[in-house]
Parts: C-alpha cells; structure tokens; sequence
C-alpha cells in the first residue's frame, strides 16, 4: 500500500474514532452546522484533496474551540504526513483537556515518537496503554516509547504483549522482529519475521530480517534459504544497503564470489548516498565499513590483491570515521 493509500485509510478510521456508540454520541450531541462542515473536511480527506480538509477542519478549532475531534484529525494528519512537530503541540493541548482519549494518546505518542521525544511518548503511550489495556497499537507505541528511552527489557515485554492482542497486525511483528534483532536474539527475530511474512507476504523488511536471521544462527548447515530470503527482499527493495550487504555475504558463505562482488559493489554505491539528515551516522558508517570488508574478502577469494587491500583500507578509515560520527536511530 502506497503513503497516499495509508494516509486516505488512517483517516477515514480516525473519522469514526472509537466506533458507532462514540460516533453517534457526537452526532446526537454536536450542533448539525458543525457536523456537516466536520464530515465535508473528511469526505474531502477521503477524495485526497487534503488542502481543503485542513483548511476546514483549522477553521473549525476557531468557531468551536471545545469539539475535541478537529484537534484529534489534524493532529493524526500531520503525525501520518511527515509533520509531527505541527501535531505534537495540538495533540498535548487536546489531551490536557480530554485526558481520557485513548486514541488521542495513541497518536501523540506516535508523533512524539516521530519527533524523537521519548520521554513525551512514553508518558503517553503509558496513557493509551493504561485506558485501552487491550490495544496491541497502545502497547506495541509503549514498546517503542520504552525502546527509544534505551529499556530493552520492558519494550520487549510490550511488544510480546501487543503481539498478543493484535495477532493479524503485521506491522507488529515486524516492530519485534526489528527489536530481536537489536538483541541479536537469531531464534526469536526468525520467528517474527516468519509471522510477518504470513500475513504481508510483500514486506521487504521481513524478508531481510528473515534472511539475517538464518543467515547468523549458529550451527546451520547452508544457508539456501537465508539466499532466498535475501533475494525476496532486494527484489521488493533493491536499494536496501542492508539487505544487499547481507546477501553479498551469503554469497560469500556459498564460495559465489563474482555474484558477492556484484552485490557489494551495489551496496556500496548505495551507501555512499547520504542520510536523510545530509550527512554520515554512525550506523551509515558502519554498514559501509561492513559492506567495504565483505568486498576486500570477495577480491581476494578472486586473486585481485590490490582491489582487495584497497577495500580493507576503506574499511579501516570507515571504522575510524564511525567513532566519531552521531548516534542516530
């Protein structure tokens, strides 16, 4: 599903909020004026013509100031659109007035999450979590929150809680597939990514994870099947530097050197593209120092020193380089 087509469904869902009991309650309660403005903005949202929708819906916070659900709808489109520091102080200031708005919670602690507070999404995912108990989105939000705030052991916890609720969400076990393999738990981050896989048999991101996972479990005989898994992902997205580093390596595993170099080569090229902050992080750096060893391997295998010494020098210099370069998620 493309980002316009994920954007159109998150609000036409965020339109019918909780459900019919809430959506009746506004529609019995509400002056007509102000419902039938509130519903061309949505219906408008559902055409694409989000111009006029935010148009209609910041008209609306002026003439009704109290009616929480333009906050709630602006804030989701701006969290959903890439502008979560416009929806991060229109979500606080809704939730400061509805503190028992779990939705509300939901996206402020996505958009704070967007922004890179995670003190600010912690507190309220806890919030989320706390008024739906049986959300996997609150938790799968509170696992994140508590990712972000470095606690491995609680975002895990959460993450096997949301899985528990939510278990045809994929996107959720792809989120613990992705922190299994930041515990670089093998056995757990196959298991994930096989279920997420099951349910979004096209998600790039699983195959790869799917593939590093075979790929470094210890004691597996060949690694056929991490090469499949590979070549799924680099074929739904061929400029994943890490998909395409890890299966140059597994070429390497299976002695098929011109292919490994062919691979790498690719890699390479696509990791000297910069980050989307314009520079260099420190994991850029390294997945390029990797990228830069595995290929001085390939050369050598191939009886081509000089390249080979050339790549390893690269390498070195990467490693050095990433000491010293930002930390960044």
């Amino acid at each position: 599903m493309d980002s316009t087509a994920r954007i159109k469904g998150g609000l036409i869902v965020a339109a019918f909020l909780v459900g019919a009991a809430l959506w009746f309650r506004m529609r019995f309660t509400e002056p007509t004026l102000l419902m039938q403005r509130y519903m061309e903005a949505v219906h408008l949202a559902e055409t694409g013509d989000y111009e006029d929708a935010v148009a209609i819906w910041r008209r609306l916070m002026v003439e009704y100031p109290s009616f929480p659900y333009t906050y709630f709808q602006l804030g989701r489109f701006y969290t959903k659109t890439g502008h979560a520091a416009q929806a991060v102080p229109l979500l606080q200031s809704l939730v400061s007035e509805h503190p028992t708005f779990p939705e509300a919670q939901q996206t402020l602690a996505e958009a704070c999450l967007a922004i890179g507070d995670g003190q600010c999404a912690l507190q309220a995912a806890k919030q989320a979590v706390a008024q739906s108990p049986h959300s996997g989105t609150a938790h799968d939000l509170l696992s994140a929150a508590y990712g972000k705030s470095g606690d491995l052991g609680d975002c895990i916890r959460e993450v096997l809680t949301a899985e528990r609720y939510a278990p045809s969400n994929a996107a959720i076990w792809l989120h613990g597939a992705n922190i299994f393999q930041q515990a670089q738990d093998v056995r757990l981050t196959e298991q994930q990514a096989r279920r997420c896989i099951q349910l979004d048999p096209n998600n790039a991101r699983a195959w790869y994870l799917l593939g590093w996972a075979l790929n470094n479990e210890p004691g597996r005989p060949e690694s056929l099947e991490a090469l499949h898994a590979l070549q799924r992902a680099t074929a739904l997205q061929p400029q994943d530097p890490l998909a395409l580093a890890e299966l140059g390596a597994v070429y390497l595993k299976l002695q098929r050197n011109r292919e490994a170099v062919q691979t790498l080569l690719n890699a390479l090229h696509v990791t000297a593209v910069p980050d989307a902050n314009g520079g260099y992080s420190q994991k850029h750096l390294l997945a390029r120092a990797r990228v830069a060893r595995l290929l001085g391997i390939a050369f050598l295998r191939m009886h081509k020193p000089d390249a080979a010494q050339k790549m390893f020098t690269e390498c070195q210099v990467l490693s050095q380089r990433a000491d010293k370069a930002p930390i960044r998620d």
